[in-house]
């Protein structure tokens, strides 16, 4: 098989989908919050005679594997998503994950720590907050497609593309 789109899916309400060609030049990019239509319809997109990405059938995606899970903060505090977040969070990841079954795009589901090590934007320390360690990805994401806006949404997106 000749691959000549991957497909990003950062899950969740501020998440993404972002579709990158084989030569790592941004294809276009939905936020994960898009209707189920538009979802579909961004995705068949990519099945037009005239994209010059290639099939959808030559995609491949790679899904973030997180769920709906507490964590521990850097000061040892329990973090829970409470039960309207985890519910909105399951159903837009579970959406995510239909929109690609549905189109027949083969994805894999891959952990944080993976891809974050693999493309060296893991967390430096357990201490270290949040939110410079998305400004960290965000950089990252800025430094691998120099030519596009990055934002913090689209950014994990366009790494697991990557």
């Amino acid at each position: 098989m000749n691959l000549t789109l991957f497909i990003g899916v950062d899950p969740g309400q501020s998440g993404a989908f972002a579709a990158v060609s084989a030569s790592g030049s941004l294809r276009g990019w939905i936020p994960g919050d898009a209707t189920d239509k538009d979802l579909l319809d961004w995705l068949r997109s990519f099945r037009e005679p005239s994209m010059d990405t290639g099939l959808l059938e030559d995609a491949f995606a790679v899904m973030e594997a997180v769920g709906a899970k507490p964590r521990i903060t850097g000061d040892g505090q329990r973090v829970s998503m409470g039960a309207k977040g985890a519910m909105t969070f399951g159903d837009s990841r579970g959406r995510m994950r239909m929109a690609l079954v549905a189109c027949g795009v083969p994805f894999d589901l891959v952990l944080p720590a993976k891809w974050q090590t693999a493309l060296r934007c893991q967390r430096r320390e357990k201490k270290q907050p949040q939110t410079e360690h998305k400004r960290m990805l965000k950089a990252r994401a800025q430094e691998l497609f120099p030519g596009v806006v990055v934002t913090l949404r689209l950014a994990d997106a366009l790494l697991l593309a990557e």
